[in-house]
């Protein structure tokens, strides 16, 4: 089976899904900062308007 980015599959989650349902669950008291190392430390890319809704669902917005 070849899976490509437009494959439908439910399952699959990114990154960013898995650490706001870790907060959800109590799991992560904060995304900010794991988004900040992820940014700093290990040059994952994340646009500026993904990270601000991120933060936002998150309930990190100033």
């Amino acid at each position: 089976m070849q899976i490509c980015c437009s494959d439908p599959d439910p399952t699959a989650i990114g990154l960013v899904s898995v650490l706001l349902r870790a907060k959800a669950l109590g799991l992560l008291p904060q995304v900010t900062p794991v988004l900040d190392a992820l940014r700093n430390e290990a040059q994952f890319w994340i646009g500026e308007a993904l990270r601000s809704e991120v933060l936002r669902l998150a309930g990190e917005t100033a």
